[in-house]
């Protein structure tokens, strides 16, 4: 089975199933005798197959952005986002980072969830994704209101 993303406005084109980006160079490790090249080639691959996503660029294509994350994460309650695998008084049992409880209801998950299979794999895939966005907001707020406000600061001092 191949896996496409389409254009919702033109059909018949389709996102590569692999794309080579450039990165900086963050990396020491160099052939003897060679300089340092500034960036380096990644190349990033599809994960899952049919990941049905509901917002879009204005070009068409599949939204990245943090609304479009969220639903693909669905409303996973905060107190489960950063589950750790070193818990040990799980009423299940259990000593993985989602117990099998967990596993009953999945009316909060989002889209995410079916695409990576359901079960396990569909829980930790929006635990993920849920985490990354609770990052963002956390670098946000960050960005926009701590560090300006520092600023302010030092300059009243």
């Amino acid at each position: 089975m191949t896996f496409l993303i389409s254009d919702r406005f033109k059909p018949g084109e389709f996102l590569p199933k692999s794309r080579a980006i450039k990165v900086p160079n963050d990396e020491t490790a160099v052939a003897e005798g060679k300089k340092i090249p500034k960036y380096r080639t990644i190349e990033l691959f599809s994960i899952v197959e049919d990941l049905q996503t509901e917002i879009f660029t204005a070009s068409g294509w599949p939204s990245v952005s943090g609304d479009a994350l969220r639903n693909l994460a669905g409303k996973v309650p905060s107190d489960l986002v950063y589950t750790t695998d070193d818990v040990s008084n799980d009423e299940c049992g259990s000593d993985s980072e989602i117990s099998d409880c967990d596993l009953e209801d999945t009316s909060s998950y989002g889209t995410a969830y079916e695409a990576f299979g359901g079960g396990k794999k569909g829980k930790e895939a929006c635990h993920a994704i849920a985490a990354l966005c609770e990052i963002c907001s956390i670098d946000s707020l960050i960005s926009n209101f701590i560090l300006p406000l520092q600023v302010s600061w030092l300059h009243i001092l």
